[in-house]
């Protein structure tokens, strides 16, 4: 990509995540534009416009599963035939086709659904038991999506959880997490909360995998394992 434009619903957190996009643009060389949308009405045929305006050849979001799907529909509908970053989204494979949506790239900080052919074993192990919880709350049509993302939150905590001996309290649910040092993950990498990959930020591991959506609906991976970006 020459110029990435990242779309982003119109929150608090816009400035933050601009002044990393631009440290980080800044240092591949490349341009970049931030778009933001009203998230109480989304209107991405305006944001394909100004996308389009501005030259281009990449778009990115972190956004639900409702708004990647939304913008992918105004990104086709547009005629871009540049590259699509669906941050974190995987619904779109359900709702809009695998075939029509091959080529879409999404980050995850761990293995998911889509990914889990291409994952270690221990991940896969995790997945299954995901979609067995699912299949028994008869939500099976809601395993591709962000519910992956809130198990796999629950499944990390409880790993924090069983390394603490004695009473659970909220100090000692605490002290546990903020001492993390290479705790075991079996969907992404060791966690590691002290100290914090990123001082000023939450997240306790540093790297990202890289997917390329497939025409059968799987997600392959495009980094070789997890890259770990620092601006």
């Amino acid at each position: 990509m020459k110029h990435l434009t990242l779309v982003l619903p119109d929150v608090a957190q816009v400035p933050i995540v601009t002044s990393l996009g631009a440290k980080q643009a800044t240092l591949d060389g490349i341009g970049f534009t931030v778009v933001t949308f009203d998230p109480a009405a989304p209107d991405f045929a305006s944001v394909m416009a100004s996308v389009t305006s501005n030259g281009s050849d990449g778009i990115a979001t972190i956004a639900t599963d409702g708004w990647c799907d939304s913008l992918i529909r105004a990104a086709t509908s547009a005629g871009f035939h540049g590259k699509i970053i669906a941050g974190e989204c995987s619904a779109f494979v359900a709702d809009l086709g695998a075939a029509e949506t091959a080529g879409i790239y999404t980050l995850s900080a761990g293995w998911g659904p889509t990914s889990i052919g291409y994952a270690p074993k221990a991940a896969q192990t995790v997945v299954d038991q995901y979609e067995a919880a699912m299949a028994a709350a008869g939500n099976t049509q809601g395993v591709i999506g962000l519910a992956w993302v809130g198990y796999a939150d629950v499944e990390q905590s409880a790993g924090v959880l069983r390394t603490i001996s004695g009473d659970l309290s909220a100090p000692t649910v605490m002290a546990a997490m903020r001492n993390l040092k290479d705790a075991p993950n079996p969907i992404g990498q060791p966690i590691t909360c002290s100290p914090r990959p990123f001082p000023g930020y939450s997240g306790c591991t540093p790297g990202w995998l890289t997917f390329v959506q497939q025409a059968d609906g799987t997600a392959k991976p495009v980094s070789n394992g997890f890259v770990e970006t620092r601006t």
